[in-house]
């Protein structure tokens, strides 16, 4: 079953999890971090609103329209 997205603060763990839920919180986190990593223009986006090198939290401001 699908989930909704609600757009809200999400902690970077629990979004590494929505995106990778068939492994554990670490690997989840450790996968989007990558992931942020290998797209220049994601990781230069996110940087543009504020996040930080190890974020606590995504807030609105760091999702695509």
């Amino acid at each position: 079953m699908d989930q909704i997205f609600t757009i809200r603060t999400y902690g970077f763990g629990e979004l590494a999890q929505m995106y990778f839920p068939a492994v554990s919180p670490k690997t989840a986190s450790t996968n989007l971090n990558n992931w942020i990593k290998s797209a220049p223009a994601l990781k230069s986006a996110l940087c543009e609103t504020g996040r930080r090198r190890r974020p606590d939290m995504l807030t609105v401001r760091h999702r695509s329209d």
